[in-house]
């Protein structure tokens, strides 16, 4: 959806999202060998359940990173909202304590090399580190987003502007609040009595759920909407048009069908227009007059 939506992205924004959209698809492959070791290779040994494996790499690495990564977008943009570096600055110090905490706890699974060792005192701190940082860097985030794109709300007189930024602040409470829900969640889960692998489950989407919180804010930018209309879009929106127009002959009759669909996108800079018109040419099995529609 983003590579169709925004070609015209700054390079530096489409190598963050295909950077973590390349390593979202590399923790898929590594969860993926793991669960097969686990279940499939080791059907009826129950202590290949027990074996970490990749873990370590698939887990606390690659979500400290797409973590990171996420937390850093966000610091940017405060940054433009606020025009100033103490704030992204603290977030980005905030994003470096978590990403180091993921580090350190990939290093003690590592050394463990069974999940039932795994819950120690050491890897607990490192683990809280980790889901500690991530949860104040979340929260963090939430907060001034939401302070500086209320205050331009505020002070903007533009219907369309107020609505767009009401949008904004709505999208920017719900990933913050998902994506420290889930930090809390998964190191409450790990001091729970008797350390159940509960944990297991929430850390493993952890990542995901911070790359998609990101897609989401990037991809907000785009409305779709569908038109069965000859009229053209209004211009004042720079939209993606897609123009899809039939026309059938008959041998002595002529039939036209027309539909249009249009993918309005919201860019803030600039947009494309593309339009295909494609004709089908069909022999007339009789002198009736066929409709076709799409």
């Amino acid at each position: 959806m983003y590579y169709l939506a925004f070609p015209k992205d700054s390079l530096r924004s489409k190598i963050l999202v295909y950077g973590v959209y390349l390593l979202e698809v590399l923790q898929t492959v590594l969860t993926t060998q793991v669960g097969f070791h686990a279940f499939a290779e080791g059907f009826g040994n129950l202590g290949s359940l027990d074996e970490i494996g990749l873990t370590w790499l698939a887990i606390p690495v690659i979500s400290g990173i797409v973590a990171f990564l996420a937390e850093t977008f966000y610091a940017y943009r405060i940054k433009i909202l606020s025009g100033s570096n103490w704030v992204a600055g603290f977030i980005v110090l905030l994003a470096v304590i978590q990403l180091g905490g993921g580090i350190a706890t990939a290093i003690e699974i590592k050394r463990t090399v069974y999940f039932s060792k795994l819950l120690n005192t050491r890897s607990l701190i490192t683990s809280g580190i980790w889901n500690g940082g991530s949860f104040l860097c979340d929260v963090t985030i939430a907060i001034f987003m939401t302070y500086y794109l209320s205050r331009g709300r505020k002070n903007s007189e533009i219907k369309q502007t107020k609505v767009l930024l009401t949008k904004i602040i709505r999208l920017t409470i719900e990933t913050g609040t998902i994506t420290a829900a889930i930090a809390l969640i998964n190191f409450s889960l790990a001091l729970l009595p008797g350390h159940p692998p509960y944990w297991e489950t929430v850390a493993s989407v952890l990542g995901k759920v911070y790359s998609n919180s990101m897609m989401a804010v990037l991809n907000s930018r785009m409305s779709i909407s569908h038109e069965t209309r000859s009229e053209e879009v209004d211009m004042h929106m720079k939209s993606l048009n897609v123009v899809s127009s039939l026309r059938v002959r008959h041998s002595g009759c002529s039939v036209y069908g027309s539909h249009r669909a249009s993918l309005s996108v919201l860019e803030s800079h600039r947009g494309v227009e593309l339009g295909k018109i494609e004709e089908v040419q069909f022999p007339c099995r009789s002198s009736a007059l066929s409709t076709v529609s799409i």
